[in-house]
C-alpha cells in the first residue's frame, strides 16, 4: 500500500520559513557588516559546537526557560549527556576555559553567530 503525502509534509514547519534570492543576499550583506564592525572593534571570530555536554548548561542556566523547558537532549550509545545550545554564552565560556584563554591578553572578545535550539 503506497504512503499519501500529507499536506504539511511539504510545507515549513510553523513559524519557520525558507530564506532565498534577495532576501538571502541582504541577510549576508547584514551578517558581513557586523562582522566588519566588530573586528574594527577588536572582536575575534569563535564558532562553538551546536551539540555540547549537557551539564555545561545545567551549570550555568538552571533558571533559564531555555534549560528547564526547552531544551533538545540526547544521550549517545556511549552514554554521553548531550543538548543542542540552548544560547551562545556556556559554550563560549567553555571554550574559554578549556583553551587556556585566561592567559591571553585580556579582555578576550569575540562574537558570534548562528543557530541556537
Amino acid at each position: 500500500m503506497a504512503k499519501t503525502t500529507r499536506s504539511h509534509d511539504l510545507v515549513a514547519p510553523k513559524g519557520m520559513r525558507d530564506i532565498f534570492g534577495e532576501e538571502y543576499y541582504e541577510m549576508q550583506g547584514f551578517f558581513e557588516k557586523a562582522q566588519e564592525v566588530a573586528m574594527y572593534y577588536g572582536f575575534e571570530p569563535i564558532s562553538t559546537p551546536i551539540l555540547e555536554h549537557e551539564d555545561i548548561w545545567l551549570r550555568a542556566a538552571t533558571e533559564s526557560d531555555a534549560v528547564q523547558k526547552e531544551m533538545y537532549s540526547l544521550v549517545t550509545k556511549g552514554g554521553d549527556k548531550l543538548a543542542m545550545r540552548p544560547e551562545k554564552t556556556a559554550g563560549v565560556v567553555r571554550a574559554y576555559i578549556e583553551h587556556g584563554m585566561r592567559s591571553w591578553t585580556q579582555p578576550v572578545m569575540f562574537y558570534n553567530y548562528g543557530a541556537s535550539f
